[in-house]
């Protein structure tokens, strides 16, 4: 019995300390008229940050400044390539601080320097992101849906946090 209600006991604090909010939003297509999307993961009323659309590129983006935000993106500051580029990351892939958040202020959907292989698919899709709030660093990922390539419309559909490891 001791051992049933210790297990118990670890299992409870468990799933309260690694809980995963789930946001499932209406459907937020960029364009013109709908340029700014703006992500509040734990619902205090603040953003943690905001997906554009420039209408001057056709570029669906985000901009920061906030050290403690980033994004999985396809290269490295350091390789001179792909920093700026988000990462099109297919289901069951894993979030966490292993993956590759490089971004440097700024982090893109399909921009015209990057290579055809890092471009949105057509269909379903995740962005991976970490942030701080308070003390704590969460991992979360964005669902989007992409009408593929360079001038592919960006969807974006849900997006999670958690305070540990994500698989989508």
């Amino acid at each position: 019995m001791k051992k049933i209600t210790l297990m118990y006991s670890l299992l409870v604090c468990f799933n309260s300390f690694a809980s995963i909010v789930v946001r499932d939003i209406t459907d937020y297509t960029f364009s013109s008229t709908n340029n700014m999307l703006s992500f509040d993961f734990n619902s205090d009323s603040t953003d943690e940050f905001t997906f554009n659309f420039n209408q001057n590129t056709g570029l669906s983006c985000v901009f920061y400044t906030n050290p403690d935000l980033n994004f999985v993106t396809t290269g490295t500051f350091a390789s001179s390539h792909g920093w700026d580029v988000m990462k099109s990351l297919p289901n069951n892939t894993l979030i966490n601080n292993a993956s590759n958040f490089a971004s440097q202020g700024d982090a893109y959907f399909n921009p015209g320097w990057a290579y055809a292989s890092e471009m949105f698919p057509v269909g379903d899709s995740y962005v991976g992101t970490k942030f701080k709030i308070g003390t704590n660093i969460y991992y979360g990922w964005i669902l989007v849906n992409s009408t593929g390539g360079q001038t592919g419309i960006i969807t974006v559909k849900s997006y999670v946090s958690s305070f540990t490891t994500l698989l989508m």
